[in-house]
């Protein structure tokens, strides 16, 4: 029993159930297997099937009941379902025995109320009768009313009454096919008319009222009028105001024609002055009108409308005649404009403001404690709402003349007429700016104070200070067409001007050298185009804010940006091309030196002294006028030009002997350093940036691993050449060669093993190390070790001093950081010197 109570614990733990044989998986072999794994735990057989037998009887056994339980539960639920269905049968019985009780209730209401709603129709038909007859003898009583009111001219109860017979014939809507009905709408509609004849009557004397009299007697009438006005139909007031100002603006036409001496540009204003005049002088005339009906705009509407097609045709002429040829005649037609301009601000500032006042009142319609409202505004709220309700909520585009004013802004309504005769004062802009161009190149001295903090040619200055001023006129003028053909004249005038500072760069010939005057010109020009570049973009921005679309979104000033760009670029070119004209005679010197005569390494070479003493002399002018950003890109291009010089000097030399390439390289260590030293010369910067240092490093470590390769031994020259110069060509190789002085049997064997490498792929030469092999360029490196039986102790001595001297201070070098100088904001000027915001209090 202790191996069956083992063997089952064992099948738990394994398969985390109670019971092993509740694992579907159960495997009898394996379990018989682990529970008797030898013969002589076979003795507790016997047991452990008795207690198999035991437990297959209590399974048995459990079975048996749960098979009786079942059938036991199967016949009361069929005794329960049974159950249902007769309670459900007895519901339906009871719910139908209550529809027909329902049914029969409900035929007993419908007899009851039979007679009931019949008396109810006839009740409602007998209202509806009278009520429309009570409405018609009310609508008959107000057309006599109203046909009296009218003949009589009695306006102001004309109005009430009028209003009331609309609002009552609405009610007839329906009736329009009967006799009696069609009748009164005539009558309605004769009456109507006779009011709009009395009405266009009375306000025919209202043009010949005398602003110095009192003409209460005339203008009281016609204040009740307006009242009738508003009732009648919205084309009938647009009729009367139309009639009005054409009337006022008869002796308008009559004054200021389009001929003779009033037809002349520059009396312009007397033509506002007159208008202003009329609107003062009937001021308590256009009172008498509501303030809905906006008279006084309507005028000056229809005032500017008429002087625009008079001004337009004054300005055809004067194009096309000859006054166009006058150069007086674009002053006229600017003055004009200004006038125009001036009187249009006005205007806005008086009207402008209306239309959000007039959407405030048809709002206010809606308050429902309007106590005392008039019968046009109580009319004017149903006849929106009305309106609403056809077009399901949506509110209607304002109609009519007055609807137009109110909506109407006076900004460009006269003025819009010069613009397209703007064209001639844009040539004449276009002249004085190419004029003062000249003249500035003409008048400039090419150098700068040296008092003054930004070292900027006084010229660029001079011209964006008159592109503004040009600029700022001209967008008080306009804002559209003619500021953007102004801003392409700005352009061309740009790109002009740098084109001119191009020209002015002198470029090194055979038979020219530049001076240290031009050095100062070109630095001087290198300023002025970079405070150039850095102005032109905030001009283009400030005319792009000011501009009408779609002019504004055609404003881009990058090509002017690149064109200084270009200056910059093509002057710092130069200033390397002059450096390197000065230290050519002095590359000549190294070419010439016989290498092969030095027997013992000294101090540098003489032409490493002059070298450093141009460097000292050239660089410092520069760097004390250009920016440091400027200076290191100069820096970096020399690098970039010098270095490679030096490397094709070292190969047209003659032969070596090796106390000579020693020498060589010790010189290469020197001009290295001096290298590193040039963007510190001057004071300008306190520390070498570090990609500077690295460029220098790189280029001039492949003119020193040139000379290692000379100094190495003949055996594994091809080896140590393909580590130290990767990416020379094979001609170098045989240059090395040349240089080295080898015999030609020497060279021949030593071609011959170059030209088996090259056809394989480069292996790793024994004896070498592997880094040696995958180094892309030469980095610095110590001076070399080998013996020298030809050089005495002490020469060997001082060599590796200075040698080691000149290292640790390359070092020093290579660790310092970017620097930046505080007089670079004082060498460049940018664009905070000039202003370019347009607006009020700018100058």
């Amino acid at each position: 029993m202790a191996a069956i109570s083992a063997a089952v614990d064992l099948k738990s733990s394994m398969n985390g159930t109670a019971d092993p044989f509740d694992d579907p998986e159960l495997d009898p072999v394996d379990f018989v297997n682990r529970i008797f794994p030898s013969e002589q735990q076979l003795s507790g057989l016997e047991p452990m099937l008795q207690n198999l037998r035991l437990r297959i009887r209590r399974v048995d056994g459990d079975i048996l009941d749960a098979v009786r339980q079942q059938s036991s539960s199967g016949h009361r639920a069929k005794q329960d379902l049974d159950h249902a269905k007769t309670a459900i049968q007895d519901l339906f019985s009871r719910i139908r025995d209550i529809q027909a009780k329902a049914e029969q209730s409900e035929l007993m209401v419908q007899e009851i109320c039979r007679d009931i709603k019949k008396l109810d129709y006839a009740k409602r038909n007998l209202t509806a009768t009278i009520t429309v007859l009570r409405r018609l003898a009310m609508l008959v009583s107000a057309v006599d009313q109203l046909e009296s009111m009218a003949s009589k001219r009695r306006y102001k109860e004309a109005a009430n009454m009028l209003e009331a017979v609309n609002q009552l014939s609405t009610h007839f809507d329906s009736f329009h096919t009967i006799p009696k009905i069609c009748e009164m709408r005539g009558k309605i509609d004769t009456i109507k008319l006779m009011l709009r004849s009395s009405l266009f009557k009375d306000f025919e004397g209202l043009a010949h009222i005398d602003p110095e009299r009192d003409s209460s007697a005339i203008t009281a009438p016609l204040a009740d009028a307006c009242l009738v006005v508003d009732v009648l139909e919205p084309h009938v007031r647009d009729e009367l105001l139309g009639e009005i100002c054409n009337k006022e603006m008869t002796a308008y036409g009559q004054v200021f024609s389009t001929t003779g001496e009033v037809a002349r540009l520059d009396r312009t204003e007397r033509r506002y002055a007159w208008f202003k005049r009329q609107l003062r002088s009937k001021e308590e005339v256009w009172q008498l009108f509501p303030n809905s009906w906006r008279v006084p705009q309507m005028l000056c509407m229809y005032f500017c409308k008429i002087t625009r097609a008079h001004l337009s045709q004054i300005l055809d002429d004067n194009t096309t005649g000859a006054a166009a040829a006058a150069g007086g005649n674009i002053q006229a037609i600017l003055l004009a404009l200004h006038k125009t301009l001036e009187f249009e601000q006005e205007l806005e500032e008086r009207f402008g403001g209306q239309d959000a006042h007039h959407q405030e009142e048809e709002a206010g319609d809606d308050d429902p404690e309007l106590s005392e409202a008039t019968a046009a505004s109580v009319r004017g709220k149903y006849e929106r709402l009305r309106q609403g309700d056809e077009t399901g909520g949506k509110s209607l585009p304002m109609a009519g003349a007055v609807a137009a004013a109110a909506r109407a802004s006076f900004k460009g309504s006269i003025s819009s007429c010069f613009e397209p005769h703007l064209k001639a004062y844009v040539d004449l802009e276009e002249r004085s700016f190419y004029e003062l161009l000249d003249e500035l190149v003409a008048n400039e001295t090419w150098t700068v104070e040296e008092n003054r903090d930004a070292k900027v040619l006084g010229m660029a200055p001079e011209l964006f200070l008159n592109i503004k001023k040009v600029y700022k006129r001209c967008s008080q003028l306009t804002r559209r067409e003619t500021l953007f053909l102004l801003y392409q004249v700005f352009q061309k005038v740009l790109r002009t001007f740098a084109q001119k500072m191009v020209a002015k760069v002198p470029t090194p010939t055979a038979g020219m050298k530049p001076t240290d005057k031009d050095v100062c010109t070109i630095c001087f020009i290198v300023n002025t185009a970079e405070y150039c570049r850095e102005t032109v973009q905030p001009l283009g921005d400030s005319i792009a804010r000011v501009l009408d679309k779609p002019f504004s979104d055609n404003i881009d000033m990058s090509a002017e940006e690149d064109e200084f760009s270009g200056v910059i670029t093509r002057s710092l070119q130069v200033l390397v091309q002059i450096m390197d004209a000065r230290l050519e005679e002095q590359l000549a010197s190294l070419v010439k030196m016989s290498w092969s005569t030095i027997e013992a390494v000294g101090d540098q070479s003489q032409y490493v002294s002059t070298i450093s003493s141009i460097l000292n002399n050239f660089v410092p002018q520069i760097a004390g006028i250009i920016n440091s950003t400027y200076f290191c890109f100069f820096c970096e291009k020399f690098i970039a030009s010098i270095v490679p010089k030096v490397y094709q000097s070292i190969l047209k030399c003659r032969r070596f002997s090796e106390a000579g390439a020693q020498q060589l390289l010790l010189d290469s260590v020197a001009m290295k350093q001096l290298l590193l030293d040039m963007p510190t010369l001057g004071g300008v910067l306190t520390s070498v940036p570090q990609s500077y240092t690295k460029m220098v490093n790189r280029e001039m470590g492949k003119a020193e691993a040139l000379l290692r390769v000379i100094m190495s031994p003949v055996e594994g020259l091809c080896d140590t050449f393909r580590a130290l110069l990767p990416d020379s060509p094979p001609s170098d190789f045989k240059t090395v060669l040349d240089l080295k002085g080898l015999k030609k049997s020497e060279q021949s064997a030593l071609t011959e093993e170059w030209s088996r490498r090259s056809g394989v792929a480069t292996r790793q030469p024994a004896g070498m190390p592997k880094s040696a092999m995958n180094m892309p360029s030469m980095p610095t490196m110590s001076m070399p070790t080998m013996s020298m039986p030809s050089m005495s102790m002490s020469s060997m001595t001082m060599s590796s001093m200075r040698a080691d001297a000149l290292k640790s201070k390359l070092n020093f070098m290579r660790a310092a950081p970017d620097a930046g100088t505080a007089d670079d904001k004082a060498k460049s000027s940018g664009s905070s010197i000039f202003n370019w915001s347009i607006g009020p209090g700018s100058t």
